[in-house]
């Protein structure tokens, strides 16, 4: 099958969605980027694959007839299948300033290394692209194990377990990794970056369903 690409702006659920690909398919996934904090999560690859791509090991993986997922926060490169994951935009937007100690509104503008959260949406264009699956963050916290059943089909795997949800587990014990996943949009912006928002991102939160 070789490359699937699990793209997602950050913040959005893409280190979730590792998650369940590994606990209930035993698929171990791959970052694009150094990843040293979320080794106790994906292994000492966490640290090392960054290290090793290249267009070399692109062309390894994708003439692979194993089947490769690699986590990705850039612009698409080919047409392979995505698993495309998705955060409502202002709940993403507020996490990713904390994280990165960011004003809220140089992320909404997209100032940050990844552009912004509705450029991101467009350049993959998740809801036409082909062999697509939309994965939203929300759904992963409603029912994970509904989006399991999701991600089984579209990548022809048949779930060995169901899903025992750590993220939870792991947001008390690393807090400085996860916390500040969590959505805290009304108490982190003000009635302007709210309109500055809406103003950059409308568009794309509709065409999601979030608006």
């Amino acid at each position: 099958m070789s490359i699937v690409w699990l793209a997602g702006y950050p913040h959005c659920g893409s280190t979730y969605t590792r998650m369940v690909l590994e606990d209930v398919f035993g698929i171990n996934s791959h970052s694009m980027y150094e990843e040293k904090e979320l080794k106790f999560l994906f292994g000492e690859q966490a640290e090392t694959f960054p290290h090793e791509w290249d267009s070399e090991k692109y062309n390894e993986l994708n003439e692979s007839e194993e089947l490769h997922v690699i986590k990705t926060h850039d612009l698409p490169i080919d047409g392979n299948p995505t698993i495309f994951v998705v955060r409502h935009g202002l709940e993403s937007c507020t996490a990713l300033s904390h994280f990165w100690k960011m004003p809220v509104k140089d992320v909404i503008a997209g100032h940050g290394r990844f552009g912004s959260w509705s450029g991101f949406y467009y350049s993959w264009e998740p809801i036409v692209r082909p062999y697509t699956l939309i994965v939203k963050y929300e759904e992963l916290e409603a029912d994970a194990n509904e989006v399991a059943e999701r991600l089984g089909e579209f990548l022809v795997r048949k779930p060995k377990k169901l899903f025992e949800n750590k993220f939870e587990a792991a947001k008390k014990e690393y807090p400085q990794l996860f916390n500040d996943r969590d959505g805290c949009s009304d108490s982190k912006i003000t009635p302007d970056e709210n309109r500055l928002f809406w103003r950059c991102h409308g568009e794309a939160m509709r065409e999601l369903g979030y608006a």
